[in-house]
């Protein structure tokens, strides 16, 4: 049984240095487990900003119960986090919280491992359709007057253009819908 961990907590720290508020966020990482003792541990993740806590359930998993022989095996987790309404100020702090317990069983534990984490902070312009993105055309945002625009949101209506427009998208006079 040795030292114990659960009820435990380890704690990752980030600061916002992207110059800009964090509406959402990607939080990948890889889970090892070693199952060979009959007493699961379960493990869940949350992200915390200041006192506020959101669960992120993609990324939690338990051991199993039974004993087994197959030394150590990984998975990977990986979630998207909508932060539109607790946005991370710029320079803000937050947390990835570990947090494990104890799920069935006697005797022993298994072990359990975390590794490759990473914090990812999706971007209009990288192609993939954020939250608090209407659109994302990647590389062709801004390349016409009606389409997907540099801020990751479609043209105005009634905005207009005549021929010649940017990126030649105009061939008559014409508006957005």
């Amino acid at each position: 049984t040795g030292a114990v961990y659960e009820p435990g907590t380890y704690r990752v720290r980030f600061v916002n240095t992207t110059g800009a508020p964090l509406v959402d966020l990607g939080v990948a990482y890889e889970g090892w487990q070693r199952n060979d003792q009959p007493r699961a541990t379960a493990v869940a993740l949350s992200l915390e900003i200041g006192a506020t806590i959101i669960p992120l359930p993609a990324l939690g998993f338990t051991t199993p119960q039974g004993a087994d022989a197959l030394g150590f095996v990984a998975s990977g987790h990986s979630t998207a986090v909508d932060l539109s309404g607790t946005p991370i100020a710029a320079g803000g702090t937050f947390e990835i919280v570990f947090s494990m317990s104890a799920a069935g069983g006697t005797g022993s534990r298994d072990e359990t491992g975390f590794d490759d984490l990473t914090v990812t902070t999706p971007r209009c312009g990288d192609g993939t359709l954020d939250a608090g993105e209407t659109c994302d055309a990647g590389a062709a945002n801004g390349t016409t007057i009606c389409g997907c625009q540099l801020t990751c949101t479609f043209g105005a209506s009634g905005a207009g253009c005549t021929a010649g427009g940017p990126g030649g998208s105009c061939v008559a006079p014409e508006t957005c819908d």
